[in-house]
């Protein structure tokens, strides 16, 4: 989150709402660009489901991102259960 389209970044969500032990039921994302940031807000978190959906560009940087993002959740033990290409 940049402030551009009144977006936010998650840290200054968190911040905004005041959950003090980082705890989300649900966390529901749309992503037009990955940033690297969203991977270290999201470790500082204990999220039990993420909803993502993903409109990011067809570029080699951005399908890199892409992975690592998944890479990401597979590392902390997230399943997969949908997974919808366009």
């Amino acid at each position: 989150g940049n402030g551009k389209n009144q977006t936010k970044s998650l840290a200054t969500l968190i911040k905004e709402v005041g959950l003090s032990d980082g705890t989300i039921d649900v966390l529901k994302i749309d992503l037009r660009d990955l940033q690297d940031h969203l991977l270290n807000d999201l470790n500082k978190l204990k999220i039990r489901q993420i909803l993502i959906r993903l409109d990011l560009p067809k570029t080699p940087d951005a399908i890199e991102r892409f992975h690592r993002l998944f890479q990401f959740l597979h590392d902390e033990h997230y399943v997969i259960f949908h997974q919808e290409t366009s």
